[in-house]
């Protein structure tokens, strides 16, 4: 009797040690699924900032060929207003050599072509000037943009929600001060590291 109660003694001993080793084994293949899910999140993470940067150098190249298309024209339109204006200092001089016997400068608005040049010369004026400004808001959004770029290579890269409030700061809430501290840094940072920025392009 004493020799069967050993041998269940003996016999619950090794039970007990085989179900601490199933429990170890449990629990560290529970901690590798854990690990394998966060390397996964992080992957997936890592993806999407990889389309959200390629998304925006092609919306960069795209503006890029706008903002040459959109130089050619206001040089076209700059060109055809000093030709129009040249023509009408031409006419004006022709007239004051006509008129220099009566010592007056008159400019008379009889004559269609005059009239016909002064319309023209202000449709171009104001077509230029609405270039101007389209072209000097698209240039400060290409310029918050590069810098949101040189800014994102600077700290290594950053997740979705600082994208969001990087964002925000520019766009929507705009903080001119921010801005510039940030333009600060970054512009430091590739002072300081010209090896790493040659690296990160």
């Amino acid at each position: 009797m004493r020799k069967n109660v050993n041998v269940v003694a003996v016999l619950f001993e090794e039970v007990n040690t085989l179900l601490k080793t199933i429990d170890r084994k449990i629990n560290d293949q529970h901690q590798n699924l854990e690990d394998a899910a966060t390397k996964a999140d992080l992957a997936s993470e890592k993806i999407a900032i990889e389309k959200a940067f390629l998304q925006t150098s092609r919306n960069l190249s795209v503006l890029d060929q706008k903002l040459n298309q959109l130089l050619v024209s206001v040089q076209e339109s700059e060109d055809q207003i000093r030709s129009g204006f040249e023509s009408i200092l031409s006419t004006l001089k022709d007239q004051e050599n006509q008129r220099l016997a009566r010592h007056q400068r008159q400019l008379k608005l009889k004559s269609k072509s005059v009239i016909m040049a002064f319309v023209f010369l202000f449709l171009l004026f104001t077509v230029s000037l609405i270039g101007n400004i389209y072209q000097r808001n698209e240039l400060t959004r290409v310029s918050d943009n590069d810098l949101k770029y040189r800014y994102i290579k600077m700290v290594g890269g950053i997740n979705a929600d600082e994208l969001s409030k990087l964002e925000e700061l520019f766009h929507i809430n705009k903080d001119k001060e921010l801005i510039r501290e940030i333009r600060e840094q970054v512009e430091k940072f590739e002072r300081e590291n010209p090896e790493q920025i040659i690296e990160l392009e």
